[in-house]
């Protein structure tokens, strides 16, 4: 299957101390949101992420 609609992450949501704290522990900075909507298809427009700082 085919997918042609894309979701958009907006990258302003993490916060500085996020990525601070990512860069001091050498860890990363990990984003997670639902690939599909409410009908089984694939998200599109703008998804809320769900951020934090974990191990790679």
């Amino acid at each position: 299957m085919e997918w042609s609609r894309r979701a958009k992450v907006d990258l302003r949501e993490p916060t500085a101390a996020m990525v601070t704290a990512a860069a001091k522990s050498g860890l990363v900075l990990e984003g997670s949101f639902a690939g599909t909507d409410a009908k089984g298809g694939p998200t599109c427009a703008t998804v809320k992420v769900e951020w934090k700082v974990g191990t790679a």
